[in-house]
């Protein structure tokens, strides 16, 4: 029988959060550009007979539909960092668990497949917060980021299952808020932030770059917004988490 080649490589826990973070931040850009000197004041009407059928009461957008289309946008994007996180972990677990069966051991193809789609089951059923607590304690090294990625989580939720409403079930912190935390890469010249590239630096001007913590709460009955630095930070400190935690799983 033919024996089975395993081979496991820290880029596919990588790539999982890569292909759909990319994917996402494409076709949010995409949309942004086209829309943002367009000012919007009504919406096309539906062509699909069902939905026309459904007659659907006219929706006031009180502040404004361009708002509430970014904020559709950014809110979709954070669920998409989340999903990809996901995967990310789901494959991790998978690696671990298939490190702990076959270890040591000669399988056919056939018994490695069937191994992987149910240690693959296993790793994908468990809850988002628990998947990250039992990969934490596989190796002696914690992951990094870990606070910052639970907090998105939580924002996710909250987005997701309450209207974008904080509800005191979203809380996460003793100040009995919603405390987002992330990561950014701050550039200042000359000690100035820079928030948009490109940009043009003169002789003489010095560039610097570092890494920044940053939060933002939300409180009792506020309505989640997230701004679109903010969003592309939550972004980065899912790229920033699944490239620790390839390098500690194969550490």
């Amino acid at each position: 029988m033919k024996r089975a080649k395993i081979e496991l490589n820290s880029d596919q826990i990588i790539n999982d959060y890569i292909k759909i973070a990319v994917n996402s931040l494409n076709m949010i850009a995409l949309i942004f550009e086209s829309t943002k000197e367009k000012e919007f004041n009504e919406i096309p009407a539906f062509s699909s007979p069902s939905l026309m059928e459904m007659k659907l009461q006219k929706f006031e957008y009180v502040q404004g539909i361009n708002f509430m289309l970014n904020k559709w946008l950014i809110d979709k994007g954070i669920g998409d960092v989340i999903r990809g996180i996901s995967f990310s972990l789901s494959r991790a677990k998978f690696f671990i668990r298939l490190t702990e069966e076959a270890q040591g051991k000669q399988m056919t193809i056939e018994e490695y497949e069937n191994l992987e789609q149910q240690l693959s089951q296993e790793a994908i059923k468990k809850p988002f917060g628990k998947l990250i607590d039992e990969i934490n304690k596989f190796k002696d090294e914690s992951l990094s980021y870990i606070e910052e990625i639970k907090s998105i989580n939580q924002l996710r939720n909250c987005i997701e299952h309450r209207n974008s409403m904080v509800q005191k079930i979203d809380f996460n912190d003793a100040d009995e808020v919603l405390k987002l935390k992330w990561c950014e890469v701050v550039l200042t010249v000359d000690g100035e932030k820079i928030t948009k590239l490109p940009i043009n630096i003169k002789k003489g001007q010095k560039l610097m770059s570092r890494l920044e913590q940053s939060n933002r709460s939300f409180k009792l009955g506020e309505t989640v917004v997230v701004n679109e630095e903010i969003f592309q930070g939550i972004y980065y400190t899912g790229y920033l988490f699944v490239n620790d935690l390839a390098s500690k799983i194969f550490d």
